[in-house]
């Protein structure tokens, strides 16, 4: 070997160990530091934060639902101190229902001790209590897809803590499933592509995601309904606005969900705009997990979820009336769902 040869050798060798060595014990990236981190609450399978506005100290929900940021009067806060811009109106999507309001001037919600947020389009609901009933409100508004457009949205649910980064922050490398998230306008949605035990074959059902519904999943739309109540009279039970209520074992990757509650509905809400049904609040509030609508995606950690208890009233969504069914499964008993 010729001393040149050698000497060529001598720092090849070196190097290549740096690098194999490097490559295996590389060090895991750090999760960036969120620019506001304050507790939460779990309400009715909804997350609600405290926060101030002005002189009101308000709870408020989070509701990928609704297009916009807003709070409902009520003989504790009518906000008669703030200034009205115009007449407004916020659809709620499991509901069926539009009600009306006002769009009031922008003004910040203080999340904690150093960070506020300013909706650009604040909506102030009419005392109604019929509504309050109906979504079981236990909370005095709600942070919209307006919010959710302007931070990527943690929660921890060991620790019952809400973290909020910039948008377009990269959380996917902490979590262990990430689902892909279609923004339409501002709304959320999720593509099903798998087969429901009522369905003859593999149809796709673009679902929005819903976490002001405290339920797991609604599907409503004729031919959904006409499949799933095949043998029971489907007519005459759209005829009485009576829906089913089941429950159904699936998976997402690794994550397993038992006994999931699931309504479909015998009536399509007028403002369905062509989707299939929403995915609420109870797939996601059991795990960590992050809303994430500028990289389109929601992440989810990994484990497995049963639903042990099971109350139909918390889940049926706008006081139908419903008969409960159970499903054959199809092929397997854990329907997969790829998203």
């Amino acid at each position: 070997m010729t001393a040149r040869l050698f000497w060529k050798l001598s720092l090849f060798i070196p190097l290549v160990v740096f690098l194999a060595f490097g490559a295996t014990h590389a060090s895991p990236p750090s999760k960036p530091a969120p620019i506001a981190s304050f507790p939460i609450k779990i309400v009715n399978n909804r997350v609600v934060l405290k926060v101030r506005m002005g002189d009101h100290q308000l709870f408020m929900a989070l509701d990928t639902g609704t297009s916009s940021t807003a709070v409902f009067q009520s003989n504790d806060h009518n906000f008669s101190d703030l200034a009205i811009e115009e007449s407004a109106e916020i659809v709620f999507p499991a509901l069926d229902e539009i009600v009306s309001g006002a769009r009031l001037v922008p003004v910040p919600f203080t999340l904690d001790d150093h960070h506020s947020y300013v909706p650009e389009r604040l909506i102030r609901i009419d005392r109604r209590p019929p509504i309050g009933d109906r979504l079981n409100f236990r909370f005095n508004g709600i942070f919209g897809q307006d919010f959710f457009a302007n931070y990527v949205v943690e929660v921890i649910r060991e620790t019952f803590t809400l973290n909020l980064y910039p948008s377009n922050t990269n959380l996917q490398p902490f979590f262990g499933k990430s689902l892909k998230l279609h923004i339409d306008g501002n709304a959320p949605y999720i593509i099903l592509k798998n087969q429901m035990p009522w369905e003859k074959e593999v149809l796709p059902k673009k679902m929005m995601l819903d976490t002001g519904y405290p339920g797991a999943m609604v599907i409503w739309g004729k031919e959904h309904f006409k499949l799933a109540a095949r043998g029971d009279n489907p007519r005459l039970l759209q005829s009485e606005n009576k829906g089913i209520f089941t429950n159904l074992n699936f998976r997402v990757g690794h994550i397993k969900f038992r006994r999931t509650p699931v309504f479909i509905s015998p009536n399509e809400p007028v403002q369905a705009h062509l989707r299939d049904g929403i995915i609420g609040n109870n797939i996601l509030i059991w795990l960590n997990h992050a809303i994430d609508f500028s990289g389109n995606r929601v992440l989810l950690d990994t484990g497995s979820i049963d639903f042990t208890t099971i109350d139909p009233e918390l889940y049926v969504p706008d006081r139908e009336d419903f008969y409960v069914k159970q499903f054959p499964p199809i092929n397997q008993n854990m329907v997969r769902m790829i998203y």
